[in-house]
């Protein structure tokens, strides 16, 4: 209890020289542990960034990438659907793992390259639960982590319960300081035992987490003192900020003091009451100051602190002089003159950690204009450097220039030599086929033609058909009708064409040469011709053609299978045969099952 307290061991003197010498002796900054809880979503860089500003300056440090995703029960297959992880083989199911973890992991890649450019050590953590409070949970116990970095859900704005910020800051280890995010700003703090001990305690260690909401003296101010075991001032310490848990601990301390002077002197409880006076004008001055702007806060701060540090030496000479007076005091006064001393030491307290607060963030912002200067000179050499390549560049680009000029003028001389040689060879050509067609007529005038047909007359036909006779009419085509006939006792098919005038047409004549001139096998053989009146004499095919036979007219029987294939065989053999000819290839151009005639021996 604070009532039982009295002051022994030291004298007052020395007590003050190590209260004074106290402020100096700052700790240095400890090293960290900073986890971020990132989903993947555009939110995270945000919640990265902030992280990265807030926690990089302070030395050594490590970053962990917290990511949570469910657990994998099914496994989808190709036809959009899914199965369970019993029903699909274990290889199947490991492999899927890994795909999903490769591809989590690239999408976490950019949040990883963020922290790599400010050169600090990162490591990603992908942990695999359907409770992500727990299994954020668990890592920060396994892993020590001291600092936690979290994004707030806009979702839960108009919805009831609390958001999942909230349930993480409540389950997560007390040892562990969360820090929620919202839109790329500090939205709430929730404190460790550390930092809410140690603004009661002799505690100077950092203090990152702030609020910006004013405090309340008048309700601060009627609160009693109830003891170390009082539960409605342990909820008061662990719901603020460091500064202001220490204003209301002094303010418990004060109220406790104003009752207990009741029963003191005039004289002294005019004097301890200026006194606290002044100490409460110096304390609210303190917090009035927003901790959670970092703009201005190290100059006005350190000014700040200096002043108090030199009104010290004046408040505790003045308690020196208080316990000088003579040995007639009660042992009350005595009793106020410690409390008051006590509560001179915790405003000490609090102002020397809030100059290691300063003191740390004038170091940062040093090392930052360090770092600062260092990127402006690596910027002027590098603009130094391209300067130079672009003068080098500049200069390459005329050497290129210039040979590209000469390239042209000799492309262009290249290419009237070319076109000189161009009509110099088709000259030449054109006149080595003028005398080509000289020598052919020449050889054809001395030659002359060689019929390798027989000729018929008109009235040889007409005899060898009866007259054209429907009983021997064989079948009808687009261009001509065949007629059964006999020459010499030879059976024979005559073709006569329907127009009269087909005869004289360039194409009956191409034909009646090129057939009187191939022999082969499994092509029908051209016995003679009436030029006169468009006829062809062919040999005579006792079994008709194909597509009679494979459409079973007449009741014949089917073909078959291995007579269809000699038939396809000996039909493919009679076309290589036509395409290789010379000079030129023959192309059929009309090849179907009706044009496929069988001779007897099919």
């Amino acid at each position: 209890m604070l009532q039982s307290i009295h002051w022994q061991g030291k004298p007052k003197a020395m007590e003050e020289r190590e209260i004074i010498e106290g402020l100096y002796a700052l700790p240095p900054p400890p090293s960290l542990t900073v986890a971020i809880a990132i989903t993947g979503n555009r939110k995270s860089k945000y919640i990265v960034k902030w992280a990265l500003d807030k926690f990089v300056p302070e030395g050594k440090l490590m970053f962990k990438l917290l990511h949570v995703r469910p657990k994998i029960t099914k496994v989808p297959t190709p036809m959009g659907n899914s199965l369970p992880l019993s029903q699909v083989r274990d290889d199947i199911v490991a492999a899927y793992k890994k795909e999903v973890e490769w591809q989590m992991s690239k999408k976490l890649l950019p949040y990883k390259k963020m922290c790599a450019q400010t050169k600090v050590q990162v490591e990603v953590v992908q942990i695999e639960s359907d409770d992500v409070i727990d299994a954020i949970a668990s890592e920060v116990a396994k892993c020590n982590i001291t600092k936690l970095v979290i994004g707030t859900s806009s979702r839960r704005l108009f919805s009831r319960g609390q958001s999942l910020s909230s349930r993480i800051s409540e389950c997560t280890p007390s040892f562990c300081t969360v820090y929620a995010i919202s839109k790329g700003k500090l939205s709430s703090v929730r404190p460790s035992d550390s930092e809410i001990t140690g603004s009661i305690k002799d505690d100077s260690s950092d203090t990152s987490s702030s609020t910006s909401n004013p405090i309340n003296c008048t309700s601060t101010s009627q609160t009693e003192w109830t003891g170390p075991s009082s539960a409605a001032s342990y909820s008061l310490f662990s719901s603020t900020s460091l500064p202001i848990q220490r204003f209301q601990s002094l303010s418990i301390i004060n109220n406790t003091l104003s009752h207990r002077r009741t029963i003191s002197n005039d004289a002294n409880h005019s004097r301890s009451l200026s006194l606290d006076t002044v100490e409460w004008e110096s304390i609210a001055a303190v917090s009035s100051c927003p901790s959670n702007s970092d703009a201005g806060f190290t100059n006005t701060r350190a000014s700040s602190f200096r002043c108090q540090i030199r009104d010290h030496p004046s408040r505790i000479s003045d308690q020196a002089s208080t316990s000088a007076v003579p040995s007639d005091f009660s042992s009350e006064n005595q009793d106020n003159i410690n409390f008051e001393l006590e509560k001179l030491r915790i405003e000490l307290r609090h102002a020397r950690g809030m100059y290691a607060i300063a003191q740390s963030e004038t170091i940062d912002a040093s090392r930052k204009l360090n770092d600062l200067e260092k990127c402006r000179l690596e910027e002027s050499i590098k603009l130094k450097e391209l300067n130079l390549k672009e003068e080098e560049a500049k200069e390459l680009g005329q050497q290129e220039k210039d040979g590209y000029e000469s390239v042209k003028r000799e492309a262009k001389y290249v290419k009237e030599c070319a076109e000189r040689e161009a009509a110099q060879r088709k000259e030449a050509e054109a006149k080595a086929s003028h005398e080509a067609k000289e020598k052919d007529k020449l050889e054809n005038a001395i030659v002359g033609p060689v019929q390798q047909y027989k000729k018929f007359t008109w009235e040889e036909i007409v005899s060898a058909t009866s007259s054209f006779s429907e009983n021997l009419r064989i079948g009808m085509g687009a261009y001509g009708t065949v007629y059964k006939c006999s020459f010499h006792h030879t059976t024979a098919a005559v073709k006569v064409l329907h127009s009269k005038e087909a005869h004289r047409t360039k194409q009956f004549q191409q034909e009646l040469e090129v057939l009187s001139k191939i022999h082969h096998p499994h092509l029908l053989i051209l016995l003679g011709a009436c030029s006169d009146h468009g006829c062809l004499v062919y040999e005579y095919m006792e079994n008709g053609n194909l597509e009679e036979r494979l459409l079973q007219k007449n009741n014949t029987p089917p073909i078959p299978w291995f007579e269809r294939y000699r038939i396809a065989w000996e039909v493919a053999s009679a076309m290589v045969f036509l395409h290789n000819s010379k000079p030129e290839p023959i192309i059929h151009r009309d090849l179907k099952p009706a044009n496929i005639l069988l001779d007897r021996n099919f």
